[in-house]
């Protein structure tokens, strides 16, 4: 499975990445997190639990495909996502 969309960028403008994510409960899931063809993150487990990520990432045209795949078996169980968020940073960008 993989949920992606395609956002408006700037090249070379740094934006903040943030979403929440969780492994359904007594279930194997994985999923990774792309920006564009950069590999942001890989989550895995199998124990329920919301953690609150948070990356830099940076334009690298007019348009940049942000995508979460499932990476897990192919089982119907996949990872929980939620509060997706895509923001272009000030100066004061980690």
């Amino acid at each position: 499975v993989k949920i992606y969309q395609d956002l408006d960028t700037c090249p070379g403008q740094k934006y903040t990445l943030t979403y929440a994510w969780s492994p359904r409960g007594g279930y194997a899931s994985a999923m990774d997190v792309y920006w564009g063809d950069e590999l942001v993150a890989s989550h895995l487990g199998n124990t329920s639990g919301w953690t609150l990520e948070t990356h830099t990432v940076t334009g690298d045209g007019l348009s940049t495909q942000l995508a979460f795949i499932e990476t897990g078996p192919a089982d119907s169980f996949g990872m929980f996502l939620d509060a997706v968020s895509v923001t272009k940073c000030d100066v004061t960008c980690p």
